[in-house]
């Protein structure tokens, strides 16, 4: 899988703003209370990690080396 280009993550990062703070809304919606302290901390962490992650993919489909 190739690495999306910097185009690629600002598209897919405004959709992830819009869909974790939706998210939050759901579920107060459905009576689940989540405190927005640890709640906006968290999903920062797990979308650093996961930015992090498409770095870590081989550029343009070529294998990693060990």
């Amino acid at each position: 899988m190739n690495r999306p280009g910097p185009v690629g993550l600002a598209i897919l990062t405004a959709f992830a703003v819009v869909a974790v703070i939706e998210l939050r809304t759901v579920l107060g919606a459905i009576g689940i209370d989540v405190a927005i302290g640890p709640y906006y901390a968290g999903v920062t962490i797990l979308f650093g990690v996961s930015i992090l992650a498409v770095y870590a993919l081989p550029k343009n489909g070529t294998p990693a080396r060990a």
